[in-house]
């Protein structure tokens, strides 16, 4: 019976390790709330018509500087009226550099629907933009890639 109990508690707390070491912080669902969105990233110079995003929380409680629980990133798929997209380019010209097919998977969210995945896939010429305009808090590095004359595919993180 000990041996029984023992082997129990054992497995109790290989379960718990399993799941408080596993990647749980990537929700599942992605937000349309660009509200919410605001509050991580500066959406008042370009305001999107439509947003689609998800926040993910990087890494595990380390001691050292590899990314941890107080680095989070952003990816987001935001639609902008065709005037604001000419805008975004002509602004970020002198911030940005050609995209070649490596650069293109930094972008390929593993949400992303067919139909933007096809869209960032069958895009020639993209470029890698600064996003400047986009930063806000702790969220300072990263970039975006306009996929078509509405859409741009936004990444941000913290470190």
């Amino acid at each position: 019976m000990k041996t029984i109990i023992r082997q129990s508690a054992l497995l109790l707390i290989l379960f718990s390790i399993h799941y408080s070491c596993s990647d749980d912080s990537i929700e599942l669902e992605t937000s349309t709330d660009k509200i919410k969105l605001a509050k991580y990233i500066n959406l008042e110079t370009y305001k999107p018509l439509r947003a689609e995003w998800i926040f993910i929380k990087q890494g595990i409680q380390t001691e050292t500087r590899t990314p941890g629980p107080n680095d989070y990133k952003i990816e987001a798929l935001l639609e902008f009226d065709k005037k604001t997209i000419e805008e975004l380019k002509k602004n970020y010209n002198l911030l940005s550099a050609s995209m070649n097919e490596l650069k293109k998977e930094y972008f390929r969210f593993e949400w992303l629907n067919n139909e933007n995945l096809l869209k960032l896939k069958n895009s020639t010429n993209l470029k890698y933009y600064q996003p400047s305009f986009f930063k806000k808090g702790s969220f300072m590095h990263g970039g975006f890639t306009i996929i078509s004359k509405t859409t741009i595919l936004l990444r941000l993180y913290t470190m």
